[in-house]
C-alpha cells in the first residue's frame, strides 16, 4: 500500500490502490478521453450508470468521482504520461479540472480540484482568446488556459501546475506581449508597497519568478463554488 508523503499537503491526496477489477485487455484500443498509457501501467476512467467515474491504474481502483470524467491532456505524451488533467463535469455542465501526477507505481498524487466552471480553451476560440495552445508546459509548470466565465471577456484565465500546488495567474502575456510586465502588474496588485515589491524582486531575480513565489506561498483557494477566504 502507498505511504502518505508530506510532499503531498492540504491540496492533493495521496491514492491508496483498491482491489476493484477493472482491467482492460491488452489489446483493447485506448481512447483518448477514457485512459492514457503511463510508466506504471494503463491509467484509464470508467463510467458507472449512475453517472459516477471510477480511476484505475492497471484494472486497480484509485478515485471515484461522483460525476461523468474524462482525460483532456497528458505530459510528457499520452504513452509515458506522468502528468495528467481530468475534467469532471456535474449536473449543470460546470467543467472542474484536477491534475494526476504520478510519482510511481505506489504513488499517485490528485491535485485539488480548480476552474471557473467553464472549458479549456477550443482550437477554434484560441485566436479570440490571444492563446497559442490551452494545454503548455513551460517553465517547470503545467499550464491551463479556460475561458472566462465572463461571455464578454477575451481574456483567458490561466491556472498553472507546480510541485503539486496549483494557483491562478492575474495576468497572462498574450502572443506579443512582454511576460515581465505581466508578472510586474501582478505583483503590484498583491504588494503595493514599493520597496517590498522591489525586495522581492530582488531576491528571486525577476518579477515573473517573485510573483510565482508568491502564489506558491499564498496556496490559493480555486474552487468558485467555495467561499473566498478574506
Amino acid at each position: 500500500m502507498p505511504k502518505l508523503n508530506p510532499w503531498c499537503a492540504a491540496a492533493c491526496l495521496t491514492l491508496a490502490l483498491g482491489s476493484t477489477p477493472l482491467r482492460a485487455a491488452d489489446d483493447q484500443p485506448c481512447d483518448p478521453a477514457g485512459c492514457v498509457r503511463t510508466a506504471y501501467g494503463l491509467l484509464e476512467l470508467k463510467s458507472a450508470a449512475d453517472g459516477a467515474s471510477t480511476l484505475a491504474l492497471d484494472g486497480d481502483a484509485l478515485k471515484t468521482f461522483d460525476r461523468p470524467a474524462q482525460i483532456r491532456a497528458a505530459y510528457p505524451d499520452r504513452e509515458q504520461a506522468s502528468l495528467v488533467l481530468i475534467e469532471t463535469r456535474d449536473a449543470k455542465s460546470c467543467a472542474m479540472y484536477r491534475v494526476l501526477e504520478m510519482k510511481s507505481k505506489d504513488e499517485v498524487r490528485l491535485g485539488a480540484e480548480f476552474g471557473n466552471c467553464q472549458a479549456l480553451v477550443a482550437d477554434s476560440e484560441r485566436e479570440r482568446y490571444a492563446v497559442a495552445q490551452s494545454v503548455v508546459f513551460e517553465n517547470g509548470e503545467w499550464r491551463f488556459a479556460i475561458a472566462p466565465a465572463n461571455a464578454q471577456d477575451t481574456h483567458a484565465e490561466w491556472y498553472a501546475y507546480r510541485e503539486g500546488k496549483i494557483y491562478k495567474s492575474q495576468v497572462v502575456a498574450g502572443k506579443s506581449a512582454d511576460p515581465e510586465a505581466a508578472a510586474l502588474k501582478n505583483l503590484e496588485a498583491e504588494v503595493p508597497d514599493k520597496e517590498k515589491r522591489d525586495a522581492l524582486i530582488r531576491a528571486h531575480g525577476s518579477a515573473a519568478n517573485a510573483y510565482r513565489w508568491l502564489l506558491l506561498q499564498r496556496g490559493l483557494e480555486l474552487d468558485p463554488r467555495k467561499a473566498r477566504r478574506k
